[in-house]
């Protein structure tokens, strides 16, 4: 047996419910899903098996209240500015593709005919939007029908997309421009590079460790600065003495020294559990 719990923010417990996880036989509410919560609800899955998570109820993080709904196929569960997208057929027609619209309490609100759309909703998984502020974009129901059906982000500033082969695929695209990578002879092909790479709000450059090699043997290369999407390195963080960063604010990064000792010491440097005078502010905008 598990507990799911709740916490209110000065650290007393706020809710609790009881989880039994025997794969024959799931007692309880279910499992809240790892995913951006909207209007404080989260989807729970009553089948604890990450490959076949079926959403079955809506929790309120506030005060733990589930609200029982349909069920849905979680793998296509999309958070959105207000509610909750996933692919479906409509009604009358079981044979017709729709974009059904759920509420952040999972109340269905919308079904619309998606007669042929240009991308499936799956493949937004691999693609991760900004505004003009550094902030991760999420659109509303409307907008994302919108981009199904075009293919166009309009609601955005910044796209970046994940090679869709595989979950763990490296950024091959920044807005619908395909990114290349700089060869040893100074040739140009197309590149992908780590899914933690930090792109310029404004799309021109991006820090990131180097391209994605195959026959590449160092396990924990330099983060370097590269022009997009041409993928020519401008600059490497070793150049000034550091190693690694993360983003802060912005295109503002905090960012770590090079330095002999563990990789988990370098972590927690960046949020000050291990001061060294070397940490820094840094910026990677043209401006």
């Amino acid at each position: 047996d598990y507990l799911c719990l709740g916490w209110n923010k000065d650290g007393t417990e706020a809710w609790r419910y009881k989880v039994n996880l025997s794969p024959h036989n799931l007692q309880g509410p279910g499992i809240p899903l790892p995913v951006t919560a909207v209007d404080g609800y989260v989807p729970v899955s009553r089948n604890f098996n990450y490959e076949d998570n079926q959403v079955g109820a809506f929790l309120h993080l506030a005060d733990g209240v589930l609200v029982e709904r349909p069920t849905y196929d979680a793998k296509t569960l999309r958070p959105v500015a207000d509610g909750w997208v996933l692919e479906g057929t409509m009604t009358d027609n079981p044979k017709q593709s729709a974009l059904v619209t759920l509420a952040p309490d999972g109340t269905e609100v919308s079904r619309t005919r998606l007669a042929d759309p240009f991308i499936r909703l799956t493949d937004l998984n691999h693609v991760k939007c900004w505004d003009e502020d550094g902030r991760v974009a999420r659109p509303t129901s409307e907008q994302m029908a919108s981009t199904l059906a075009t293919g166009e982000v309009p609601w955005a500033h910044l796209c970046t997309r994940r090679e869709d082969t595989t979950v763990f695929g490296g950024v091959s695209m920044m807005n619908g421009r395909r990114l290349n990578a700089t060869k040893a002879d100074g040739g140009s092909q197309y590149g992908s590079f780590p899914d933690t790479m930090i792109p310029a709000t404004d799309g021109s450059l991006m820090l990131s460790q180097p391209p994605e090699d195959e026959d590449s043997t160092d396990r924990n290369p330099p983060t370097n600065l590269y022009a997009a999407p041409s993928g020519i390195q401008l600059a490497s963080l070793e150049d000034v003495g550091l190693r690694d960063a993360v983003p802060f604010y912005d295109d503002l990064l905090i960012a770590s020294p090079a330095r002999p000792d563990s990789r988990i010491a370098r972590l927690r440097s960046y949020l000050g559990a291990y001061p060294h005078p070397d940490t820094v502010l840094m910026g990677i905008t043209p401006k």
